[in-house]
């Protein structure tokens, strides 16, 4: 595991790394790191928007559930009744 760097340390890799990049680069950087940022955020919002809604549907008995409730019943069912004739 690597020891942290110390704060001169940490001086002197900063002025190499800003000798290399012209002047403002940072800035620039920056920014469109931020940007990216922004439209990542609303990229996952308009894929939340888009994302389909749960069908709400009613039962006979006049219950309102959603689609993963319903076929999970007719799972139960369909199971019951498989057991019931393998037992006759």
């Amino acid at each position: 595991m690597s020891r942290p760097t110390s704060g001169s340390r940490m001086a002197k890799i900063q002025c190499r790394d800003e000798d290399r990049w012209p002047r403002g680069a940072h800035e620039l950087a920056a920014t469109l790191q931020e940007k990216r940022g922004q439209t990542r955020s609303e990229e996952k919002e308009a894929k939340q928007e888009n994302r389909p809604k749960r069908k709400e549907e009613k039962t006979q008995d006049g219950r309102e559930t959603s689609t993963f409730t319903i076929l999970q019943r007719k799972n139960k069912k369909r199971r019951e009744e498989e057991r019931k004739s393998t037992r006759e």
